[in-house]
């Protein structure tokens, strides 16, 4: 007696839009495999559990980074941060990323980690690292030479 077996691993509410495709995509590998294989041959079944353990890890995995990750983006104009936002707080050992743009060229340089970061204009410019080290650190200009030390933006990174 053939039967079809759909396979739908819904994930938490909480998880993010790489883990929900992980899941549609491993929902549609697993009702392949056990239709196509596990009918056939019911000794495969201790390879379709450790498939579907596999692919449960993998989600958590995907949704765990997809935490630790913080992004901010922010547009320079006229030396200043557009948006009222120049504020970003984040957990310590998190992965923080920080996105500029400008309307013109400059060097960005985030204190206390020592990133310097060249912004072509209107060109999107990324600064990634881990955030391993708690306080408040301004992120400044360097325009055309001159080292501005008037602060446009924070990172403040708290103790987890």
């Amino acid at each position: 007696m053939n039967q079809i077996i759909s396979i739908d691993i819904i994930p938490n509410l909480e998880f993010g839009e790489r883990s929900r495709e992980v899941c549609k995509m491993y929902s549609k590998f697993l009702t392949c495999i056990i239709n196509k294989s596990f009918l056939k041959y019911p000794c495969c079944i201790s390879v379709t559990v450790f498939t579907v353990m596999l692919g449960i890890l993998l989600a958590s995995f995907l949704e765990a980074s997809e935490l630790q990750t913080q992004l901010f983006g922010s547009h320079i104009q006229g030396g200043k941060v557009v948006e009222n936002k120049t504020v970003a707080r984040v957990i310590e050992g998190q992965t923080v990323e920080l996105h500029w743009t400008s309307d013109k060229d400059l060097e960005l340089h985030l204190h206390g980690y020592d990133i310097l970061l060249k912004l072509k204009k209107n060109i999107l410019g990324k600064m990634k690292f881990s955030a391993d080290k708690t306080g408040r650190f301004p992120v400044t200009i360097h325009d055309l030479g001159s080292h501005g030390h008037s602060a446009i933006f924070y990172l403040e990174v708290h103790p987890d």
